[in-house]
């Protein structure tokens, strides 16, 4: 385990960018990872959304 890699996500998230995160499978997992790091305000930025989940997913799901 790294301090910094991948962590893991909800199989809905998952399979809309299963190509992507099978490359995130071969790489060591962290304890925290790059869009955690990122969006440490993530709660702020979803709250700030009308539609909080495609929010997620063409933000933070994307920063991974």
């Amino acid at each position: 385990m790294s301090f910094v890699g991948p962590r893991p996500e909800v199989t809905e998230y998952v399979q809309l960018f299963e190509k992507e995160y099978r490359k995130l499978l071969t790489i060591r997992p962290g304890i925290t990872d790059p869009a955690s790091l990122h969006y440490s305000d993530e709660a702020s930025v979803l709250g700030n959304s009308s539609t909080y989940e495609d929010t997620y997913i063409t933000k933070v799901c994307r920063r991974r």
